[in-house]
């Protein structure tokens, strides 16, 4: 088509789309990061609001779920009591068996009373044992759901029981203990030998009973750990004993005697005394006289002179006592 046979107009329009400017590059990757954030921010959105959907979904369930349960509950309690009483008897081979199951446990979701949940506890216990040995006696091998649900009873009992204050707890498992004892009898009395594919399953229920029956006994002869020990398998917080006030008698102190105190013993000084020096005299000569203290004059021969008087003679002595 030629050119001449266009609107002059769209051949203008044409003509400016030939000389197009290149895009800003800054303006372009701010573009594109902008598109991207609010793509991602989108997808979150509604990732989290799908989650949420999905969640509330289930909670709406749950919740009629619940509710049907309890409207069910009621027309059995309220509306159908000849059924209910109907299936007091029944055994796990019958028909309305989970109606019997059901409504034991409405009573007790319908309990608000420990003490009475414990005795409904107990009674459902009894009545699993009771369900073994009709089973024994139409020699039918008793389910294990049988001895499962009498131990969760018995456990939940147990559980219960400890969360009742400690002047309760004795008297609670004393019945406890009454009833598992007759359970225990009731099973002995099965071991005739008319089931012998039943042994297995009442020897473990046996035996569990008695598992059962132990741990009452330590907690009737020391009923505080009890409490202790079962509230910390269930992560309970257990009271701290009260202790008695210690009333502190008061302690004489020792009153320290005084001891004397030994003087110290004068020790005497000693006196130095001044001892007497005979200086040797000397005579004229020059030389000492062997006579200390003396001044005489000596001979030649170390000897002093003869007295003249007594011619020589030095006995000492006077004549006649005379001088």
């Amino acid at each position: 088509m030629a050119n001449d046979e266009l609107d002059p107009r769209l051949i203008e329009l044409l003509d400016k789309l030939k000389s197009v400017l290149e895009r800003d590059t800054r303006a372009a990757l701010r573009g594109k990061n902008k598109f991207l954030a609010e793509a991602v921010s989108l997808s979150e959105s509604r990732r989290h609001s799908r989650w949420t959907t999905i969640f509330q979904i289930k909670k709406e369930k749950f919740a009629m779920n619940l509710l049907v349960s309890a409207l069910v509950i009621a027309g059995l309690l309220f509306g159908g009591n000849a059924t209910v009483a109907a299936s007091q008897d029944a055994l796990p081979t019958d028909a309305l068996y989970q109606i019997k199951l059901l409504a034991e446990e409405t009573r007790l979701f319908f309990n608000t009373d420990p003490a009475v949940e414990v005795e409904l506890l107990m009674q459902q216990a009894q009545a699993r044992t009771q369900e073994m040995a009709a089973l024994n006696a139409e020699g039918v091998t008793p389910p294990d759901a049988l001895v499962i649900r009498t131990q969760d009873r018995i456990h939940q009992a147990l559980e219960v029981t400890a969360t009742l204050d400690e002047t309760d707890v004795a008297d609670t498992l004393s019945q406890i203990r009454d009833q598992l004892k007759t359970q225990d009898r009731l099973l002995d009395q099965l071991r005739d030998g008319s089931c012998a594919d039943c042994e297995p399953v009442l020897d473990q229920t046996r035996d569990m009973l008695r598992d059962q029956l132990r741990d009452v006994e330590d907690g009737l002869a020391d009923p505080a750990g009890f409490v202790h020990r079962h509230r910390n398998q269930n992560g309970m917080p257990t009271p701290e004993p009260t202790e008695a006030p210690v009333t502190e008698e008061p302690t004489e102190i020792p009153t320290e005697e005084p001891v004397a105190t030994v003087e110290p013993i004068a020790t005497e000084t000693p006196v130095i005394m001044p001892q007497a020096s005979c200086t040797p005299a000397l005579d004229g000569t020059g030389l000492q006289n062997g006579n200390m203290g003396t001044s005489q004059p000596q001979n030649g021969n170390g000897e002093p002179p003869a007295d003249p008087g007594n011619n020589g003679e030095g006995n000492g002595q006077q004549n006649g006592g005379k001088p």
